[in-house]
């Protein structure tokens, strides 16, 4: 009996040191698994960050594609702009030429007329006298 109770004792004198050792355990298990996990993080962080900037950079790379594009036809923009602004000073160059001859023209046709009528009225004014 005294020996039970002994073992028994012993027993529950232990009960307190299991009781920390499982929790001992335990959080050595939760320091473990952190630390693992942490371990992956480290690893992945690398390839993360290649691949963000792989990503990074194709982004870029195709805005300055579409920059690219937009200036090129800004600049094509430009060069008709100015063909059609030199058309349009050529037009109205021509267009000036052209009221410059109509003008000289009717100017030109002012006199005809008026020397028809001048000879008109010498030619009257002679056969008026012929049949005087």
């Amino acid at each position: 009996l005294a020996f039970e109770l002994d073992a028994e004792r012993a027993v529950l004198s232990e009960q307190p040191a299991v009781q920390r050792e499982r929790r001992i355990l335990r959080h050595r298990a939760q320091v473990d698994s952190v630390a693992a996990r942490l371990q992956a993080l480290q690893e992945e962080a690398p390839r993360r960050a290649l691949e963000h900037d792989k990503r990074h950079r194709e982004e870029l790379d195709a805005h300055h594609g579409v920059a690219d594009q937009l200036q090129s036809e800004l600049a094509q923009a430009h060069d008709e702009e100015e063909m059609l602004l030199s058309e349009l000073a050529a037009l109205q160059e021509s267009a000036a030429a052209e009221q410059h001859r109509e003008a000289r023209a009717r100017e030109h046709t002012k006199r005809l007329v008026a020397e028809a009528k001048v000879e008109g009225a010498t030619l009257r004014e002679e056969e008026r006298r012929r049949r005087v």
